[in-house]
């Protein structure tokens, strides 16, 4: 968003030996949202843009109770 002070990152798409494009995260982005391995996203595609958001569970949805 112009003229916002929010941290920008810059990454590349990397590609592994089985032709899997790979999206690193700089450490400095993962500090600051405070992610880790086991992290898990939800994605939301717009023209243009992606949004990265942290899937927040409660515990119903963890156990699997009220299902």
């Amino acid at each position: 968003m112009p003229g916002t002070d929010s941290p920008k990152f810059v990454t590349q798409c990397e590609e592994d030996e089985e032709g899997n494009l790979i999206l690193n995260f700089p450490e400095e982005l993962l500090e600051a949202m405070g992610w880790g391995e086991g992290t898990e996203l939800d994605i939301d595609v717009l023209p243009g843009t992606i949004v990265l958001r942290e899937v927040q569970r409660n515990d119903l949805q963890e156990t699997g109770a009220g299902s």
